[in-house]
């Protein structure tokens, strides 16, 4: 008996020892993701983790701010086959972390400054490998996009035929992910 009591006063130091280690990688973790080089780092990890070489490459130009919480992106780029066909030139986001709590990922705000889309993708071969996937996927949180504020949106005469450009702003709610209700408001 003496021995069982030993063996889980070891095991009970040893996971208090594993816990506090792992909660020291995690602040460190996040204490290097807030210095330059952890930016610069996590937005290189982006480009490679969201990028598929010959199909869709995503560029970005630097991230600021308070990861993940509050972040900016500048010069964000997604190209095809054919060249580039979206330029964002800053977007960034701030999310309430308490939110998380009550299950709800809630946006305080989503801006962006110039949104310029020259063209649709090249979809023709993604379509082929996305056929069988479900189209949006079904999510554990509900979301609140509090504000949404888009300086500029520039679509090239390719995507409407002519050129046309306008601001965005709104908001949106869902609370299962498989409905969204928004309200936008566009100004030329």
């Amino acid at each position: 008996m003496a021995r069982l009591k030993q063996l889980a006063k070891w095991f009970g130091l040893s996971l208090a020892g594993l816990s506090l280690l792992l909660g020291l990688l995690a602040g460190l973790g996040y204490y290097y993701l807030q210095s330059d080089d952890g930016r610069d780092w996590a937005a290189r990890e982006i480009e490679r983790l969201a990028s598929t070489p010959g199909e869709m490459e995503v560029e970005i130009g630097g991230l600021s701010g308070r990861i993940p919480f509050a972040v900016s992106v500048s010069d964000l780029r997604l190209s095809d086959g054919a060249g580039r066909w979206l330029a964002i030139d800053r977007i960034g986001y701030e999310i309430d972390p308490a939110a998380l709590l009550d299950s709800t990922l809630r946006f305080r705000v989503l801006e962006a400054g110039t949104v310029t889309l020259d063209r649709l993708p090249d979809t023709a071969a993604s379509d082929e490998a996305e056929a069988g996937r479900e189209a949006w996927p079904s999510l554990p949180l509900a979301i609140r996009l509090e504000r949404l504020a888009v300086g500029e949106v520039a679509l090239g005469p390719a995507v409407l035929g002519e050129p046309a450009s306008f601001r965005v702003d709104g908001q949106a709610t869902s609370q299962d992910g498989s409905a969204v209700d928004a309200s936008l408001k566009l100004a030329r």
